[in-house]
């Protein structure tokens, strides 16, 4: 998906807070794929 060691790459292995908005607004992975990264907020990582 991005080149090892890119930022991107780096933010998409973050907390899902993060990765969810990376996915939408950098990368511009589909709907379904975001959507699903920010379902996980409520249960894992800073906002769980």
């Amino acid at each position: 998906m991005t080149e090892p060691g890119s930022v991107i790459d780096w933010l998409l292995h973050s907390d899902p807070s993060i990765r969810w908005q990376v996915m939408r607004d950098l990368i511009d992975a589909p709907e379904p794929e975001w959507a699903a990264e920010r379902a996980k907020v409520e249960t894992e990582g800073w906002g769980a």
